[in-house]
């Protein structure tokens, strides 16, 4: 078992890591090593999986074309024709874990049913009246019979022989895809076709120099990345490195919002938004945190509680949420 502080701390280095590649990415738009740092990224995840055994994953905004590109240099497709149409910008909001679960699933079953000259085909349309993605999955298999499409996603059904044989089977996929505010359907039986359908993640644009935001945290290397992200998305950004000196700034100055580290110095950040919470200073609150079991108390709670490490774009997602969900 790793001590709290010790986690904390991990936990604080693997976000400098990733706030340094959610920088990088921003500088180097047009250029080839993204894919570089979307990989060392996904290490990140995984070590941090390991840190936080049994916490639930925080979900990432993930670029749907880069993700099933990436799923499908992992199949050998040079057995059957394999086809990928996705516009460049289309992305979700989703745990990373599950979409690779969700996806790797409905390969794999495409891949059994496919013969000689197979064609597996994944596509994704814009729904504009519902504001969705429609992600599409195809095969020329033997498709499915109509006796059974009205089943196969009920619990243990299976058109496979042994319990080994059946995998992680559709009915568990419904329900990440459902768990992770999805939809997934058969729409067609011959050829086999799903879709999958998910909200459009949109980079919400606004007049943000307009907010401002005070960073409390310790870490001074931290810090100083996320505010250079917030800045580079057009945020005006203070800085407090302890507890005391945000109290007194949020109490003396106007923010709009206070991205509050909870293991602060001289004065937690529990202790702090107490304080904010007693005195009705008009503020929005998002608390940061190594740990998973934060003791907080009744009827003074934040805005928001994100743990660390977290992906720079699911933050920046959940700040345009609050702001406009307050000020609109």
């Amino acid at each position: 078992m790793i001590e709290k502080h010790i986690l904390h701390d991990i936990n604080n280095i693997l976000s400098e890591i990733r706030h340094s590649i959610s920088l990088a990415e921003k500088k180097l738009e047009n250029f080839n090593p993204k894919q570089f740092l979307a990989r060392l990224s996904d290490d990140i995840d995984y070590l941090s999986s390991i840190l936080n055994k049994g916490t639930k994953e925080i979900p990432k905004v993930i670029n749907l074309k880069q993700e099933i590109e990436f799923l499908a240099a992992y199949f050998n497709t040079k057995s059957f024709n394999f086809s990928i149409d996705i516009p460049e910008d289309f992305t979700i909001l989703i745990e990373k874990t599950d979409f690779r679960r969700i996806f790797v699933n409905l390969i794999h079953n495409s891949i059994d049913a496919i013969q000689e000259n197979g064609r597996i085909a994944i596509y994704a349309k814009e729904n504009l009246n519902l504001d969705k993605i429609d992600i599409y999955i195809q095969d020329n298999g033997k498709g499915i019979e109509n006796s059974i499409k009205d089943r196969i996603f009920e619990d243990g059904f299976s058109t496979k022989g042994t319990k080994d044989e059946r995998g992680f089977g559709l009915f568990n996929v419904k329900q990440i895809v459902e768990e992770n505010g999805g939809e997934i359907q058969l729409v067609n039986n011959f050829p086999t076709t799903f879709k999958i359908s998910f909200p459009f993640f949109h980079n919400t644009k606004f007049k943000k120099d307009n907010f401002s935001i005070l960073i409390a945290e310790d870490n001074q290397s931290l810090a100083i990345l996320l505010g250079d992200l917030l800045e580079y998305d057009g945020y005006k950004v203070k800085f407090a490195e302890n507890g005391k000196i945000a109290l007194d700034l949020v109490k003396n100055e106007y923010f709009d919002l206070i991205i509050l580290d909870v293991d602060l110095p001289i004065l937690s950040g529990i202790s702090v938004l107490n304080e904010i919470r007693k005195e009705n200073i008009d503020i929005l609150v998002i608390l940061c945190s190594g740990f998973s079991d934060l003791q907080l108390s009744d009827g003074f709670m934040p805005d928001l509680i994100i743990k660390k490490p977290y992906d720079f774009n699911y933050l920046n997602h959940k700040i345009l949420e609050l702001f406009n969900n307050k000020f609109n």
